[in-house]
């Protein structure tokens, strides 16, 4: 167990510290949101805003629930239907185990995989998304249309309280997996990584096939906080503020190979009242007071505002979550971006700390 427990560690690490994609302030085709225009202004001395904005055309909810708790016997009849019970066995971990295939669990993540070789996989997807060099295909085995609808439908049968998002799919082939993983070894970020772990000469089998198709959660048509968001920014304890949410499903000529999610959260337990939220007055505001009395010798610009659902964790609790609006406001810091981003609760205007 603890060696699960240290990869959920790792994984909230990575999701909360690691980011570098910032998400782009337009409504992308949302109709939730209406344009209020370009704003471009000076609010403090070296404070600036020069930014599109856009606001909820409705009032929007909070959301009282907790991270997901999953039944190990649940998830399993889901994975392994036909599956004796005396041929699935658990190991050292706590993981349940079922011939080459693992199932670990903790409040809020699971993780499956087909057999050890999966994460490899995983790892060279998921470098294809980050460096774009996977062109968008249907495969042999399965259309890249079928092959998502065939992922949400099996995510919907473990009763997460989010909907799914649109996904970022990777289609690849064993010629395409050649190619990514000889990319990865001339990159200095990750060649390193890749002897250590004696990888980045695996021959891969050649009618190999399959999508990798990672989601973001959406509640109103409004994104998730995810492990694509800029880096949450403490000003107070070490205390986790919240767990970022995401799923990811690898299926191939095979089958499902693999299927993350993370910071998953329960059906709702109590839906909170339609609140209006503030619009770019009140981000002043909020902006006025963080920056107020501080003297700033370097030019901060916000240059990107957008809304999003943010999965804030009680402090009294390590599963209870109180899922609320809020504004991201991301900086240029003398011209440059530095990955700061300052986030203010949509209703009252408080910063998230």
């Amino acid at each position: 167990m603890k060696k699960w427990k240290l990869y959920v560690i790792v994984l909230l690490c990575f999701g909360l510290v690691g980011c570098a994609n910032k998400q782009v302030g337009d409504n992308n085709g949302n109709t939730k949101l209406q344009t209020e225009g370009n704003i471009s202004e000076q609010i403090e001395d070296h404070l600036y805003v020069e930014a599109e904005f856009y606001l909820p055309t409705e009032e929007l909810s909070t959301y009282s629930t907790e991270l997901k708790k999953f039944d190990y016997d649940k998830i399993q009849a889901i994975f392994w239907p036909d599956a004796n019970t005396n041929e699935i066995t658990t190991n050292k971990f706590g993981e349940r185990c079922y011939k080459k295939a693992t199932i670990g669990s903790e409040n809020g993540s699971l993780i499956y995989r087909a057999n050890d070789d999966i994460d490899y996989l995983d790892t060279l997807c998921a470098y294809a998304k980050e460096k774009s060099i996977a062109s968008k295909k249907n495969l042999k085995f399965a259309t890249a249309k079928k092959a998502r609808r065939e992922a949400e439908i099996f995510i919907s049968k473990f009763g997460i309280g989010c909907e799914l998002g649109e996904p970022h799919i990777v289609a690849v082939n064993s010629e395409d997996l050649n190619r990514i993983q000889k990319k990865m070894m001339e990159d200095d970020d990750y060649n390193a990584m890749l002897s250590t772990k004696n990888l980045g000469n695996t021959n891969f089998d050649r009618d190999m096939e399959l999508y990798y198709l990672e989601y973001p959660f959406v509640i109103e048509d409004i994104q998730v906080f995810g492990p694509d968001d800029p880096v949450v920014q403490y000003t107070g304890d070490d205390s986790l503020l919240a767990q970022n949410m995401r799923a990811k499903m690898i299926i191939s000529n095979a089958g499902i190979e693999e299927l993350q999610l993370e910071g998953v959260l329960n059906k709702w337990t109590k839906s909170g009242k339609k609140a209006e939220i503030i619009g770019y007055e009140g981000i002043r505001e909020a902006l006025d007071k963080k920056f107020g009395n501080v003297i700033l010798t370097d030019e901060y610009k916000v240059s990107n505002i957008w809304i999003e659902y943010f999965p804030l964790i009680q402090s009294d609790s390590f599963n209870q979550v109180e899922v609320i609006p809020v504004w991201c406001c991301d900086f240029k810091i003398n011209g440059k971006d530095e990955n700061y981003t300052l986030r203010f609760h949509a209703i009252t205007g408080e910063e998230l700390s």
